[in-house]
């Protein structure tokens, strides 16, 4: 991290993707979250920012999932904070997963997308996971509004 530092790495982006245990044992991701939580923190300490990458609507994702993730994105000392619907890209397990669930052979890629599909993976409709990821987005700009604010006041 030091070399990188010296070397003029500013940010390191983290794809963390969910912050449900369970989730991620389930789309195979490495390493505990408290483990990232520490991680994120020796980043830190070495003078590079951390960029955090979440994503919701994973295959059997249910709301306390989400919750959980947008519970720990929040408690982490990120300096930024993204968050996307998980998208069944091809040669991926959640395609595979997508395809297994509904029945279907082939996707129509010209007009597949992920915040309309008819065929979501967790176990949120397609709507509702967009209004629910709308809903994160505004929070996290809210809160960062906020952090903003106060930091000119001081």
């Amino acid at each position: 991290l030091n070399l990188m530092k010296k070397a003029g790495c500013k940010f390191i982006n983290m794809g963390i993707e969910s912050g449900s245990e369970r989730i991620r044992r389930r789309i195979k991701k490495m390493g505990e979250l408290s483990d990232i939580r520490q991680r994120i923190q020796i980043v830190k300490r070495a003078g590079i920012g951390v960029r955090a990458f979440f994503m919701i609507g994973f295959y059997g994702e249910t709301k306390d999932d989400i919750k959980n993730t947008v519970n720990f994105a929040f408690s982490i000392p990120a300096d930024s904070l993204q968050f996307e619907i998980a998208c069944p890209h091809p040669g991926t397990e959640l395609l595979h997963s997508l395809k297994t669930k509904y029945k279907v052979d082939r996707i129509d890629w010209e007009n597949f997308n992920v915040y309309k599909s008819p065929f979501p993976l967790s176990e949120i409709g397609s709507a509702e996971l967009f209004r629910i990821l709308k809903t994160i987005k505004r929070k996290y700009m809210f809160l960062s509004l906020k952090k903003k604010i106060s930091a000119l006041l001081k």
